[in-house]
């Protein structure tokens, strides 16, 4: 794994000013910046200069300033490109995701460099697509709480492969048949330090949602390990038809936010049925229905304006019975009134996805809305799962997710 980082190419620079009775001033980075004030406090934060990518650890720096704001009556004076560095007794930084609020925040750890009023910390994100950096600080000299905002784009992974966790898997029978039991001792790994995380954070419920799926996409389980006092899940299965399983460990560490460990495991026994992931007609206009699952009660039809590679999406699900009357009144499960699951045919790619817009009274509503970022084009399998008069509905489906636009 990756750690991006600018400190060497472009640390913060202690400029003393021969002026008497002025601070130490501090220059800017010759970084990605990202500015915000509040009065006369400027906040700087920095970023590598190649930018933020998906998988990576990167380092990141804020620069806190007092910085006198701009005179408007002096048309000529020149802006202040420099500010002094200003020690903070508490400085936190929150990072979510506004169009995906469901979505668990990381909270790093901000520690102080030698230079006054500036905080290093990394930070991993999941996925690509546009975070939201709250920034709060007190500063030292008793003044006012200081609160920054920041909209940063990161990038999707450059390397989907080396993902900043990895799942251990350990099962009894080590060699699983399909049609009997297994239990699995699951460990969640740091991929860079090789130490086991053990604190996770409760999401929609449960320490981990545990996806299994079978390579070819034929066959999909969504379960919930158990938490052990030692920080491993165990979990007891039976696998329904025998090949390669793969293992999706769908969790958040503590203060890490939503993060991915995968494995797989092979089962023995009778092949299964041939499956095959048949393409979906293309949508005949812009915004026409994409696919349609059903089970033997309820249809969903999925539409989108355009459903692409590396961007957002907002994908909308219109849940109707089998003589085409509106399906309402979805019962909350595991804490979201439905969930989908999409894995990609050419290399397994996994995306977890809630509806975004769903509140109080919201029971009524026959149509579920989901914002979703695809990594790669292609062919997807998807699974829609909500619960209704106490019956839990998994709807299989497939789309294809076009190429990102030039």
């Amino acid at each position: 794994m990756l750690l991006k980082s600018f400190r060497q190419a472009a640390a913060p620079l202690a400029v003393m000013i021969a002026i008497p009775a002025l601070a130490p001033r501090v220059a800017r980075a010759h970084a990605t910046e990202f500015s915000a004030r509040q009065g006369d406090i400027v906040g700087d934060l920095r970023a590598p200069a190649e930018g933020v990518s998906a998988g990576d650890e990167t380092a990141f720096s804020i620069l806190v300033m007092r910085v006198p704001p701009p005179d408007p009556s002096n048309k000529d004076a020149l802006p202040f490109l420099f500010g002094a560095g200003l020690p903070c007794k508490t400085v936190s930084c929150r990072i979510s995701m506004p169009a995906m609020a469901g979505m668990p925040q990381i909270a790093p750890t901000l520690t102080p460099s030698k230079t006054a009023g500036v905080y290093n910390f990394t930070a991993t994100f999941p996925h690509g697509g546009q975070y939201r950096f709250d920034v709060a600080a007190t500063p030292a000299d008793g003044g006012a709480p200081i609160a920054l905002r920041y909209d940063v784009a990161v990038g999707d992974a450059l390397d989907p492969s080396a993902a900043p966790y990895r799942l251990v898997v350990s099962a009894k029978p080590a060699r699983p048949r399909a049609g009997q039991s297994v239990t699995m001792a699951l460990s969640v790994v740091d991929s860079r330090t090789g130490q086991r995380i053990t604190d996770f954070e409760t999401v929609h419920e449960k320490k981990m949602h545990f996806i299994m799926v079978r390579d070819d996409l034929g066959d999909f389980s969504h379960e919930h390990p158990v938490l052990q006092p030692d920080g491993t899940f165990t979990h007891t299965t039976t696998f329904p038809t025998s090949g390669t399983w793969r293992l999706y460990a769908d969790m958040a560490p503590k203060n890490a936010g939503a993060q991915l460990a995968t494995a797989s495991i092979d089962v023995s026994g009778p092949a299964p049925s041939p499956f095959t992931l048949t393409a979906p007609a293309p949508p005949v206009s812009k915004g026409a229905p994409l696919a349609a699952a059903q089970d033997d009660e309820i249809q969903a039809t999925l539409s989108a304006p355009l459903l692409a590679a590396r961007q957002d999406a907002n994908l909308t699900v219109q849940l109707t019975d089998k003589l085409g009357a509106p399906v309402t009144q979805l019962e909350p499960w595991l804490g979201a009134p439905a969930h989908m699951v999409l894995i990609s045919q050419r290399s397994h790619a996994f995306v977890h996805s809630h509806p975004a817009d769903w509140g109080a009274g919201d029971q009524a509503r026959a149509q579920l809305h989901f914002v979703l970022r695809l990594p790669e084009s292609g062919l997807y399998r998807g699974w829609l799962q909500f619960q209704r008069a106490g019956v839990l509905h998994t709807l299989p489906f497939t789309v294809r997710v076009a190429p990102h636009p030039i």
